[in-house]
């Protein structure tokens, strides 16, 4: 097993500045501590691109990296000008790859994105694995069809649609990310998670401006809903649920630790429970929606929320601030008002929703509130 730091060794939010958030960053500082990967953006070297597709030529470069190879062999007659050549013909001569044009197999083609069925076919050889699975439902054609069963067998594939799993999509690209996850299994490393990145505080204290009276913080020194009652137990997705349905002003006594929340439906908002409706985090308190749900809903015309006039989209309440509050991880891709972030191969996770901060007030919408 190769060796990796301890997430104690990094940096607040990791390696790369750019996969925070994301449910493959594990994965991802595992194989950059192993040094598989270096990063998208040398000499900086601060981005992992982790939405980028893999291309034949920098799978060459993860797999020699992964696997100490140092012999080269032949080339391809269309990797002379590649940075990745002598990669290529180091993963040639380990048998690892074949070429692109068969049955001549003259070329590599080093700036093509690999695909879910060729990635299995690299990994196969790579690793050796010989023992079959059961297969996907749509790999029974497929020419890799025998190298993904093997791959699913090894445990380092799960599915492209979870969470039925029933399918590996093998025709669809790999992404720098997917990528990260399929060698930090393959080759046995425990994921690593990093510290969380730190977080400007709330408001704005740096700033020299006085902040007018619209967009200061609401009073919350008497508030009508309390959620939790000091410890990070009793702070549950049902109780924010059922304070939100309440409306009012509603804060958060979890204790003094940050805490997350992760959703297990969607709080609503009712039109008519009260003319304001005041959220206040403290700056502890992430609501997750666990790329599942949205995280909260409003909407003056939907009538499960109750019309409260004839003309639902111009009305003046409900009225929704939320304040010293992050929302991450909300998903709306099964609403049919809202077109939301579509769940990707091997569940990629949807970035993360901007933090809503200290005076954020949200004017009532005929469509959706955030989350």
């Amino acid at each position: 097993m190769l060796a990796a730091v301890p997430a104690s060794g990094l940096e607040p939010g990791g390696t790369f500045t750019d996969d925070n958030g994301s449910l493959h960053e594990p994965d991802i500082e595992a194989v950059a501590a192993a040094g598989i990967t270096k990063g998208c953006n040398p000499p900086a070297n601060t981005n992992f691109c982790p939405d980028d597709p893999v291309t034949r030529g920098q799978k060459a470069a993860f797999l020699v990296r992964a696997l100490h190879l140092s012999e080269t062999g032949p080339g391809f007659a269309d990797t002379t000008r590649s940075v990745f050549a002598t990669d290529i013909s180091r993963l040639a001569r380990a048998g690892i790859t074949k070429g692109c044009d068969p049955p001549a197999n003259a070329n590599y083609c080093p700036d093509d994105s690999v695909t879910r069925g060729q990635m299995a076919a690299f990994l196969v050889r790579a690793l050796h694995l010989s023992e079959t699975g059961p297969g996907f439902t749509d790999t029974t054609d497929s020419v890799f069809a025998t190298d993904i069963s093997r791959l699913a067998r090894a445990g380092i594939t799960k599915s492209c649609n979870p969470p039925a799993n029933t399918k590996y999509c093998p025709d669809d690209p790999v992404t720098r990310e997917q990528m990260a996850t399929f060698l930090r299994r393959g080759l046995g490393l425990e994921p690593i998670v990093p510290p969380p990145p730190v977080l400007p505080p709330p408001g704005n204290p740096d700033g020299n401006s006085p902040v007018p009276a619209e967009a200061r913080a609401e009073d919350l020194s008497a508030p009508d809903h309390v959620i939790g009652t000091g410890s990070s137990d009793s702070c549950t997705w049902q109780h924010v649920v059922d304070a939100v349905a309440l409306g009012g002003t509603i804060v958060f006594d979890c204790g003094s630790d940050p805490i997350t929340i992760t959703m297990g439906a969607t709080a609503r908002i009712f039109n008519d429970a009260d003319p304001d409706v005041i959220i206040d985090g403290g700056g502890l308190v992430t609501l997750n929606g666990g790329e599942e749900r949205r995280i909260l809903y409003m909407n003056t015309c939907d009538p499960d929320l109750v019309w409260t006039t004839p003309h639902c989209n111009d009305q003046d309440h409900p009225r929704l601030t939320l304040q010293n509050l992050t929302f991450v991880d909300g998903d709306s891709s099964s609403e049919t008002e809202y077109d939301g972030p579509t769940r990707r191969s091997e569940s990629e996770p949807t970035p993360p929703a901007p933090a809503l901060r200290e005076g954020a007030t949200a004017a009532p919408s005929t469509t959706t509130a955030t989350g």
